[in-house]
């Protein structure tokens, strides 16, 4: 019968499978991190709501992909987003350059559904002025620390030696550059760290399939035994010729009398 061997898997997979669901929501590589900045009044101060607590909102959405600008977890590559000149955003960029204040946003450090925050301050350059028109540069460099699929530090800054980003009229192109590290090194990137230098899998993974595999291993092998190992030896036995027993010698009674 299967019943049996699938009921002691099952009873050994729930406690694990229990277990699991404590597990925190750690990032993994190419995980979305989404980049959320404050909002600033007419007086470029930021807003807050009754309980005295900045309010921060998700970064506009890129022309190129119709989503917020939203950092990858260990992934070293080119970030690019267009946003309108018109926008609220981009007059808040505007508004922080003249006044030389940097753009406070924050990174959630997890995946976790209240995570901790990791504050980052952009501070933001102007590339040109024309006509009263401020052009912001478009240039980003981030600099990120993860460990164990977790935030641990990071920054965002501008580059100015860089040429800036061709844009169409009324639109600003930006370009983030961004770089990650393992731990709290300066100069072991995320990349070539054991984290992700080779696949891994997880312990309950791992388990699971041990536990897969030995239930299949078992099944198969008394489905084997039972219903074709066993009736082919039985019948294998029944077929064979029974051997014939020996004439019994019959001996006269004279030769008896003889001995």
């Amino acid at each position: 019968m299967l019943i049996p061997p699938l009921f002691f898997m099952l009873s050994i997979l729930h406690p694990i499978l229990a277990v699991d669901q404590y597990k925190p929501n750690i990032y993994q590589k190419d995980d979305l991190i989404a980049l959320e900045c404050t909002i600033l009044d007419a007086n470029q101060n930021e807003i807050k709501d009754m309980n005295g607590n900045t309010i921060y909102q998700s970064l506009p959405k890129c022309m190129e992909t119709n989503m917020p600008l939203s950092l990858k977890y260990g992934s070293d590559n080119l970030l690019q987003c267009s946003i309108g000149e018109e926008s609220g955003f981009y007059r808040q960029l505007q508004s922080l350059v003249l006044i030389n204040k940097p753009l406070h946003c924050r990174v959630p450090t997890s995946k976790d559904k209240n995570p901790e925050y990791l504050p980052v301050f952009i501070s933001l350059q102007k590339v040109d002025i024309e006509e009263d028109h401020i052009k912001v540069s478009g240039n980003l460099n981030a600099v990120f620390h993860g460990q164990s699929g977790y935030i641990v530090s990071g920054s965002i800054y501008s580059i100015l030696n860089r040429p800036t980003p061709t844009a169409l009229n009324g639109v600003s192109t930006f370009h983030l550059y961004q770089r990650w590290f393992e731990g709290f090194s300066p100069s072991l990137p995320m990349s070539s760290s054991p984290e992700f230098a080779k696949n891994t899998i997880s312990p309950v993974a791992a388990m699971l399939m041990c536990l897969l595999t030995a239930t299949v291993c078992y099944t198969l092998g008394r489905l084997y035994v039972e219903n074709w190992l066993l009736p082919s030896i039985v019948l294998q036995y029944k077929s064979q010729p029974k051997p014939l027993s020996k004439p019994k010698r019959n001996i006269s009674p004279n030769r008896k009398k003889e001995k």
